[in-house]
Formats: C-alpha cells, sequence, structure tokens
C-alpha cells in the first residue's frame, strides 16, 4: 500500500535512486553480485555521496534520499530496503536534523533504537547530527541527542557512529544548515575510512566520539 504520508523522493540526476525504484548508483560496470553493498537512507544531507563513496570503495552504494524529511520518513521503509542486506553489507543511516525543533529527544532516540532492532542482520553506520549553524539555539538539544547516539553505538554490537557533528563551520554553507562541497568532501572520507577499517577488522570497531580523528585541513580531498 502506497505511503500517504511520504515526502516525494528526490531525483539526483542519475546518482541516487528514487525512493521506489532500485538502480546502480554508478555507471561504471562492476560484478555487484562479489561486492559488498552500501545503502544510504538519508534526508539532504545524504544527497551526492553516494557515486563519491563508490568511486574510492569496494562497496555497491545505492542511496535513497528525501530532502526535507524527519527521521521517521527517512527510515520507515528499512526493513525492505535493507532486506537483501547481510553481514559483509552497510546501511547508512543520515537524518535527524529536520527533527530537532519539533521533536522530543527521547521520540527521536525511541526511533533510532527500533532502527537498531530492525537492522540486526546487517551493519548499522548511524550519522550523529549535525550542529545547527543556522540556528544555534538548538545546540545543546543536539549535544543531548548525539551523546545518547553515542550510547546506543557503544551498546549495539553491529553498529558505528559517522561524526557528522565533530565536522567543522567552514564545511558548512554561508546559511550554516547544509554542507558545501568540501565539507560532502569530507564526510566522504569519514565513510570511506570507516569502511575500510571494518573491512580490514571484519567487525565493527568501537572508539569513543571524542576520539574519532577528523581531519580539518580544507585543502585534503580523497
Amino acid at each position: 500500500q502506497k505511503c500517504s504520508h511520504c515526502i516525494p523522493p528526490t531525483q539526483i540526476k542519475s546518482q541516487e535512486n528514487s525512493w521506489k525504484t532500485v538502480i546502480r548508483s554508478s555507471p561504471y560496470p562492476s560484478n555487484t553480485e562479489s561486492k559488498p553493498k552500501l545503502i544510504i537512507l538519508g534526508d539532504s544531507h545524504g544527497k551526492n555521496l553516494s557515486l563519491r563513496i563508490e568511486k574510492h570503495t569496494e562497496f555497491n552504494v545505492s542511496a535513497f534520499i528525501r530532502p526535507g524529511a524527519n527521521l521517521d520518513q527517512v527510515i520507515e521503509e528499512v526493513r525492505d530496503l535493507s532486506r537483501d542486506l547481510g553481514k559483509n553489507d552497510r546501511l547508512l543511516v543520515i537524518g535527524g536534523t529536520n527533527s530537532v525543533q519539533s521533536t522530543e529527544v527521547m521520540k527521536i532516540t525511541d526511533a533510532v533504537h527500533g532502527l537498531v532492532r530492525n537492522t540486526k542482520h546487517t551493519n548499522l553506520i548511524l550519522a550523529s547530527l549535525p550542529m545547527r549553524h543556522d540556528m544555534p539555539e538548538l545546540d545543546i538539544k543536539i549535544a543531548r541527542i548525539n551523546s545518547e547516539l553515542e550510547r546506543i553505538t557503544e551498546d549495539s554490537e553491529f553498529v558505528d557512529l559517522l561524526p557528522l557533528h565533530l565536522l567543522p563551520r567552514h564545511l558548512y554553507t554561508n546559511h550554516g544548515l547544509h554542507f558545501n562541497n568540501r565539507g560532502k568532501t569530507r564526510i566522504v572520507h569519514l565513510i570511506a575510512n570507516l569502511l575500510d577499517r571494518e573491512k580490514k577488522t571484519n567487525k565493527i570497531r568501537k572508539e569513543p566520539l571524542n576520539n574519532v580523528p577528523i581531519n580539518t585541513d580544507i585543502s585534503s580531498t580523497i
């Protein structure tokens, strides 16, 4: 049954998938049967990542993006979209930014607990909430949510954290809500390093949130 309240999916050129149609995210041929899979579920912070991640990793990447969606809308179809993922695959969820202003902390963390329960068959990468430089009055609330996300990832064997909130201000647009191109490059770098680390250890290694290294050299590229 078609969702009556869903935000329509975006179609970003040919780089990312529409919400319902699963297609290859990369125009380059590859043996998709032998490659591990990465599925990205995200709000606008997840845009323009899939091809760049695929270019710099051995993963076959698909992205399902809903700009403006709250966390519940980003993950509402997670069971169907992650059904074919296994223990060698990854699910990356980037959401929650659009929930901060109007949603209680407990409701957001409850949604994350549900996400963890629904994805135990694979490996989950959970993005922390970026700082809202357009609305600095939300900083304390965002910090509380991210503290809970850190605790959840520490308590869950197959969940790791992508620390977007540690990225500095110059990696955001002037407006302060979204990341600029340098910020997107840094996010791809963090994801690629995380995927490579997990491949080498064949498991999710836990590190304290504040100890995750962030390269702040804006001239660095992948």
